[in-house]
């Protein structure tokens, strides 16, 4: 009985748990292109790190309006820059990532290269509107002043970039190794996942390397190039490839494989159960994993990331339904169990009515004992048939 009930209690665990791991590959920032490493932590660094690059342009693009005084477009142009700025300070600081990459891509990009197309044609209208040498003289040595305060500037930026970025993957870890550590609590295998957690060093260990060598080249290449999950294109001007390590969908797989091997090791204890569903989650699973290595380091491009997240899901159903089965008999091995220990019990109550319908021959004793002439002849003293008793004569 001890055995199953241990099955009815795992079968329940198992239910409970198998949609957990598709969750971190549905919430993953996996999915968030771009500069979408940049949530949380890096959200300061990056408003600092572009804030630079802004206000070189908009000082480039004042002294050139000064210049240009008819020239109206420069002045729009450094004024949209300067509410950019602004903007860019406001959502870092309400902490929405997808809304201030938004803005980057969608705002503050285009605004930027219209500002420097603009830059290009107010320049080659110098001659034109008769800018003396003087002025361009001066208008270089400021240029080249802004362009050193921005270098310095992004030095700094890029490294507190850098710093975040290293400070965030640590976090992440920390946070998937408490995972781990409950999940092995509870029995699972996590063998597969602590796996996982040791090759996030291919990421984390070059990051550090070019934090320290203090190099903003270097810097900027190893952010452009080393992603824990899918945001990095490479270094295209080093033509450096991309490492995306996918860590979320890394450590779905392995929580996957987790729960279906504590699924098949039930399932040798429960022969009468049809494992077709487990079957089919094992494919699943296959299938995510081969997806993911074809993929690679690269970034996902062709919707990787949703088939995989798919699969998962389907394994996940999978799984549930195989559960759902393995409980479904456990309970009817039950109610087949009662149900034998009831007719047994009527058995036994049948046989002691025969005991009891034995007893019948106390009768046929007391028929003898008529028959002997001990009671109803009343020579011992006995009532007659149909007549009053002794006593009641002598009242």
């Amino acid at each position: 009985m001890g055995s199953k009930k241990t099955l009815f209690f795992a079968a329940f665990v198992l239910l409970s748990v198998f949609s957990a791991f598709v969750m971190a590959a549905v919430a993953s920032p996996d999915k968030v292109g771009g500069q979408g490493e940049g949530q949380g932590l890096l959200l300061g660094a990056r408003e600092q790190q572009l804030g630079c690059r802004v206000d070189f342009e908009s000082s480039v693009t004042k002294d050139v309006a000064s210049a240009l005084p008819s020239n109206s477009q420069l002045i729009s142009d450094s004024a949209k820059l300067g509410s950019d700025k602004s903007q860019l300070a406001s959502l870092a600081s309400a902490g929405d990532a997808n809304a201030f990459e938004s803005f980057v891509q969608g705002t503050l990009v285009p605004d930027m290269k219209s500002n420097a197309a603009n830059l290009r044609a107010a320049r080659g209208s110098f001659k034109d509107n008769n800018v003396t040498n003087e002025t361009r003289q001066k208008l270089k040595a400021d240029f080249d002043s802004y362009s050193a305060t921005m270098k310095t500037c992004e030095q700094s930026a890029i490294s507190a970039v850098l710093q975040a970025r290293i400070n965030q993957y640590e976090n992440d870890l920390d946070s998937w190794n408490s995972k781990i550590t409950n999940r092995s609590g509870k029995g699972f295998s996590t063998s597969d996942m602590q796996q996982v957690i040791s090759g996030a060093s291919a990421v984390l260990d070059p990051l550090k390397a070019a934090l320290s060598s203090g190099d903003s080249a270097k810097m900027k290449s190893a952010l452009q190039t080393y992603c824990l999950r899918d945001a990095c294109d490479g270094d295209k001007n080093a033509s450096i490839a991309p490492y995306n390590y996918h860590l979320a969908a890394r450590m779905a797989i392995a929580l996957a494989d987790a729960e279906y091997s504590r699924a098949a090791a039930l399932s040798a204890n429960v022969t009468g159960v049809p494992t077709t569903s487990l079957d089919s989650a094992k494919q699943k699973i296959d299938d995510a994993k081969s997806i993911l290595a074809q993929v690679g380091t690269a970034k996902y491009s062709g919707g990787e990331d949703e088939q995989i997240t798919s699969d998962l899901k389907q394994a996940a159903q999978d799984l549930r339904d195989y559960a759902q089965s393995v409980r479904a008999f456990i309970q009817q091995q039950r109610q087949n169990a009662r149900g034998n220990r009831t007719a047994a019990g009527g058995n036994r109550t049948g046989a002691g009515g025969n005991r009891t319908g034995g007893a019948g021959p106390a009768s046929g004793r007391f028929n003898r004992t008529g028959a002997n002439g001990r009671v109803p002849g009343g020579a011992n003293g006995g009532t007659p048939p149909g007549g009053a008793s002794p006593d009641a004569a002598a009242q």
